[in-house]
Order: structure tokens, then sequence, then C-alpha cells
């Protein structure tokens, strides 16, 4: 009956009609392998390593992950141990809540999904959602039919130029910004020699007629980055 409330479908249950004591429920945590045939043996080896007396937690496999739903804080040496015992697993904690309706706990479920996508996009094996950036906005901005294309408004100029020149001004854009305009940084993390960075982005300028330093430019842009590369990598973990 969990995963009714994980798909949305759980109406005005209460919590109490369900068969264990939900208001315990304190986080929840996925796991996804690289190797999904290897899940059950990894389920096993999870259950095994949690506490004994953790009666309201419950672990199982469910849509191609492990699924963790804990009525205590998951402990970060405890889930380090994991990863080092298991290569190849990415892992996904949501914030920890006190649930008083059923709503929260999708919350929490649809927390830990995102910090597992953000995981397996950005290669780190570990993502606490209140540890997530930017990108907590931009994985549910890119889902509104509103912002789909979010990211082609903005950086669409640029993306032709990059398509029909062959040229990295995307990288080159995003690399500056990261740094916060630093030259000297940007520079260093491109490989070439700042003024062949200051050139790239008179260019860009020029291409997207914005001043990238304005702060509400700077933080769309940003947003629109972010965006663009999770279509870029987000299908493949699908």
């Amino acid at each position: 009956m969990l995963e009714s409330i994980f798909q949305g479908e759980s109406g005005e249950k209460n919590l109490s009609d369900f068969y264990m004591d939900l208001k315990k429920i304190r986080c929840t945590f996925q796991v996804r392998s690289s190797s999904p045939e290897a899940l059950q043996s990894k389920l096993q080896r999870l259950s095994e390593s949690l506490v004994e007396d953790e009666t309201n937690s419950r672990l199982w496999i469910y849509n191609r992950r492990i699924v963790g739903v804990m009525d205590s804080i998951l402990d970060r040496e405890w889930l380090a141990a994991i990863l080092r015992d298991s290569p190849g697993i990415f892992i996904g904690v949501s914030a920890i809540e006190e649930v008083k309706h059923c709503s929260q706990l999708k919350a929490m479920f649809d927390q830990s999904s995102m910090g597992l996508l953000h995981g397996q996009i950005h290669d780190s094996p570990l993502v606490f959602w209140d540890e997530m950036g930017i990108e907590k906005i931009a994985y549910n901005l890119q889902s509104h039919h509103l912002f789909q294309n979010f990211d082609e408004e903005l950086l669409g100029p640029l993306i032709a130029y990059v398509l029909e020149k062959n040229a990295s001004f995307t990288e080159t854009l995003y690399t500056y910004l990261k740094h916060f305009f630093n030259l000297q940084k940007s520079s260093s993390e491109l490989f070439v020699h700042p003024n062949t960075v200051k050139y790239r982005l008179q260019k860009i300028t020029e291409l997207m007629q914005m001043d990238i330093q304005n702060p509400s430019n700077y933080s769309m842009l940003m947003l629109a980055f972010s965006i663009y590369r999770i279509k870029q990598k987000a299908n493949q973990f699908q």
C-alpha cells in the first residue's frame, strides 16, 4: 500500500489506515545499482545491516530500485560503508520530517528520487535532499509545462551557434558563471588562455544580447544550465 502513496493515489486515506505506524517514519532513501540483476542481493545485505529494533523501517524493491522508509535518521557513516562495500550503487536520501499526512511521505519519496537522479547525473554516489543546490528547483521546473523549454528560451542562440560552428561556448559560459565571473579560474578549468575566455565571452554577449553579470540574469542562466544538463543526461537514468 505504500506504493499507492508514492504514486499519489492514497486519496483521503489516513496514516492509521496502513499496516505500519507511518507517524514514526523520519526519512526515505532509494538505491539504484549499475547492475539491476544484483538488487536482490544488495537488498539482503542492507536488511541485515539495519538495526534490529527499527520495527517501523521497511526495505523492498520497487520500480527497479531499493526503497527504504526509516523510523530513524540515517547515519552518514553507515551509508558510506554501504557504498564502500557495494561499488556501482547510488543513494538518494530525503529530508528529515515528522510525518503527519500521507502527502508528506510522498514528498519524501520524491525528494529521495530526485537525490538519486542528481547523484547519477553528477556521478555522486550519495546525495541528501537537504544538501542539494539550485537543482532542487531545476528538476521541478523542467517538469512543469510552462517551463519545459526554459533552457532553450535562454540558451537557444548559444546552442544553435555551438551546433553550427562546433564551438565550446556553452561550456565556457557555464564555467564562467560557476566560478562567479573569475576569469583565471575559468581559464584554468577550460585549459585555455584568459584572453581566449575573454574573446568567447564577448561573442557570447553578442549572441545572447544579455548582461550575464546582472544578478537576475545570472540566476536565470544557472537555472537554464541546470535544466539543459538534466535533459542531456536524465533519459538514460529513467
